[in-house]
């Protein structure tokens, strides 16, 4: 009778059971969105437009589609990265988690495992980057980088939070090539 009266209530419990489907989440378990990083990086004795080019390299180095490039700027977007479940559980928190401890309720690679074995499409996952490359101070350019990555299950895809990890290897790569001859 209630749900009649109140259809977004229906809609609510839809959706519920949706993320219980899909992710297997247990009455003790909920589900905590993550949000896109910010992450900032100074390389001191360059200048903007060749610490620009070394993370232009680096970007293509990995393989990325460069969505946006503005020199000019020092704006570059990169197309979304398709991740493992393995390079998901190294660089990403697990959106789902005990409500009574706040720790993650499985792993990626567990959970698409799972998945797999009942038959489902397993876990996806993506990285998108954009970088602003901007004059700091005397002979310093900074790096600042926003990371987004997200998850997706038979039925729904979720962002996660970072780790730090994706970006501290990345500032170390484009270190890398800066400093190299």
């Amino acid at each position: 009778m209630a749900f009649e009266r109140y259809p977004s209530r229906q809609l609510i419990v839809a959706a519920a059971a949706t993320l219980v489907m899909a992710f297997g989440c247990a009455s003790d378990i909920k589900l905590v969105p993550g949000e896109a990083g910010s992450h900032t990086h100074e390389i001191a004795h360059l200048d903007k437009e060749a610490v620009f080019d070394g993370v232009v390299a680096v970007a293509h180095a990995r393989g990325f589609s460069i969505a946006v490039v503005e020199k000019a700027s020092g704006v570059m977007r990169l197309e979304p990265m398709k991740l493992s479940p393995a390079e998901l559980d190294r660089f990403c928190e697990v959106p789902l988690v005990h409500t009574d401890s706040g720790k993650p309720a499985t792993t990626f690679a567990k959970r698409d495992q799972e998945l797999r074995e009942d038959d489902q499409k397993g876990l996806g996952g993506a990285v998108e980057l954009e970088f602003l490359v901007s004059d700091r101070a005397a002979e310093t350019v900074e790096i600042n980088l926003r990371s987004t990555f997200s998850v997706s299950g038979p039925k729904k895809t979720v962002a996660c939070s970072s780790t730090g990890a994706y970006e501290k290897d990345l500032f170390v790569e484009i270190d890398r090539e800066l400093l190299s001859p």
